[in-house]
């Protein structure tokens, strides 16, 4: 009975601590531009709304840009910053 106390004890402590994380899913975020462009940034809800914190990917000619990061599930909201 002792044991079953120590391992439950032990699975609540790491769920506190964080290594019982919700799963993340991959999502892919694609624009494609009428004009080259020097940089685009992601900003959204899952990066404060940092406008310079997450870059974009160019293709060759810098007309598409993508990126795909692992988010939660749920809604995200999200802004391009050219």
């Amino acid at each position: 009975m002792r044991r079953r106390r120590s391992i439950a004890g032990l699975l609540f402590a790491l769920a506190l601590s964080g290594w019982a994380d919700e799963p993340t899913y991959p999502v892919a975020f694609r624009i494609a531009l009428d004009a080259p462009a020097e940089v685009v940034y992601l900003a959204g809800s899952f990066n404060q709304w940092q406008p310079r914190m997450t870059p974009m990917t160019p293709d060759a000619d810098k007309r598409v840009w993508t990126l795909t990061l692992n988010l939660p599930a749920g809604a995200h909201q999200y802004k391009f910053v050219v």
